[in-house]
């Protein structure tokens, strides 16, 4: 009988070692198999949000462009609440205080006269030119983009050099990302509109947002 018993006991605790590999392999399984389901699932609900807020964003976009009359007045006003609103601007272009912002990509269907001829394809500036308004401030207007190396008897066009009204889009000046090199103002090497530096460049005042003109006279492209 004793030993019965202990037969008993020994095969029971040897059933109970063989199952539990089991379930460990089980658990290991449900956790190979279920992280993955989960952070997909996770990274699917994300870009639905993601989608939403971008669709929102242009909606409130386009509804600003539609709002009332152009803006004529921006002072005391802050940025904020007229970006993508209309503006109508008159003024004086500057001369030889324009920023170029680079690197860009030009627009998706590019002129071949606007292709560089070094090989570097479509990859150029935003050009941004100083136009002081009647009360001494400096507005900068993103005319479009140029290519880095202009073919041969390429030319940028001229600016007026009389008094214009220009209409365009307000934007607020860009934040830079992480990997964006810092500006270097001394050596005119600009990664992005930071107007304060820009402005303290030149000797120059105005307000921190740029205008995107929509006056085709001043589109480079």
């Amino acid at each position: 009988m004793l030993r019965r018993q202990i037969l008993t006991r020994s095969l029971s605790m040897g059933t109970a070692m063989a199952e539990q590999p089991k379930r460990r392999s089980n658990t290991s399984t449900i956790l190979v198999m279920g992280i993955p389901g989960l952070l997909c699932f996770g990274l699917g609900v994300w870009q639905i949000y993601r989608y939403g807020d971008k669709v929102e964003k242009i909606e409130k976009r386009k509804a600003k462009l539609l709002e009332g009359e152009p803006v004529r007045e921006f002072n005391g006003v802050d940025p904020a609440t007229i970006e993508y609103r209309i503006i109508s601007l008159k003024g004086t272009f500057l001369r030889n205080m324009d920023v170029r912002i680079s690197p860009r990509t030009g627009p998706k269907e590019i002129p071949d006269y606007l292709t560089s001829s070094g090989g570097m394809g479509s990859v150029g500036s935003f050009l941004l030119s100083p136009l002081q308004l009647e009360d001494g401030q400096v507005v900068y207007i993103n005319r479009g983009w140029i290519p880095r190396t202009p073919r041969k008897n390429q030319t940028i066009n001229a600016l007026p050099s009389n008094e214009v009204t220009v209409k365009g889009v307000v934007r607020m000046e860009k934040k830079p990302k992480m990997m964006v090199p810092g500006n270097v103002p001394e050596n005119d090497q600009w990664f992005w509109a930071d107007l304060p530096a820009m402005y303290q460049r030149y000797e120059l005042d105005g307000p921190l947002f740029i205008v995107d003109v929509r006056t085709q006279r001043y589109v480079l492209i």
